[in-house]
């Protein structure tokens, strides 16, 4: 917006020799930046200019120059300064992402990820024959990796990782257990042939991405995980407990 003397009280445009504009302004780092962009018009690049204060005076502004990194790039760096992760862990989550995310939107700089092209990802994994599953982790770990771009780096005012439903790996409830049983045995919860003892049952765990379920046993604690072979059905694999940073370590 230009005060009455004809100067803008926010930023300056510029013609390029090609007949474009370009913007430049301060940031709320207190540095000067040159918009990403240029404009055919002149009141586009006036509209950009006002669209930029907004998001400075409401907190919401990103560092253009800062979000060209890309997502491949980030996220490998990401993985290796994740606090506390177990070497099998980080081999999921490097393996998630050279198999599932890096081939599709590897080069996407971090600052142009949208939910849309979020949406596209994950449409492409399934319609390749990516198990709901797989798909499941590989989302999670997105998100993941875009919570950090959002709140820590600044790199984006919103996570574009909005699907609702696409971290549930089970897209019909819980795997191998059939509409009136609970647990895999008949309504009621009991064991066909021990009436009084409890079935082991499977619930969520807590925790970071890639996480799958654990079986749990009353008085066992936990007994072992419940592995995706890629193809969305649950088997029980009696193992040591989950590690709780997160992932499955049986990733296959």
């Amino acid at each position: 917006m230009a005060n009455k003397d004809g100067h803008r009280r926010f930023g300056s445009m510029r013609r390029l020799p090609s007949g474009r504009y370009q913007v430049r302004y301060p940031g709320a780092d207190g540095q000067t930046h040159t918009g990403p962009e240029t404009f055919e018009r002149k009141t586009d690049a006036e509209r950009a200019l006002v669209l930029i204060e907004a998001q400075i005076a409401a907190g919401n502004w990103t560092n253009p120059e800062r979000g060209k990194v890309k997502l491949e790039d980030y996220a490998a760096t990401w993985i290796t300064q994740r606090p506390g992760l177990r070497p099998r862990t980080v081999e999921l989550y490097r393996w998630l992402l050279k198999k599932h995310i890096a081939p599709y939107i590897g080069s996407v700089a971090v600052g142009k990820m949208s939910a849309a092209l979020v949406r596209e990802w994950r449409a492409k994994l399934l319609a390749k024959g990516v198990s709901v599953s797989m798909a499941a982790k590989a989302y999670r770990l997105l998100r993941a990796i875009m919570t950090t771009a959002v709140d820590d780096d600044g790199l984006l005012s919103r996570n574009p990782c909005r699907i609702k439903g696409a971290s549930d790996e089970h897209a019909g409830g819980r795997p191998g257990v059939r509409p009136g049983r609970a647990g895999g045995h008949p309504a009621g919860g009991q064991h066909p042939r021990h009436p009084g003892r409890i079935p082991a049952t499977v619930r969520p765990q807590r925790g970071d991405p890639a996480r799958t379920g654990t079986v749990c046993h009353p008085g066992r604690g936990r007994a072992g995980a419940v592995e995706d072979g890629g193809g969305g059905a649950g088997r029980l694999h009696p193992r040591r407990p989950v590690p709780d940073d997160g992932a499955a370590d049986d990733l296959r």
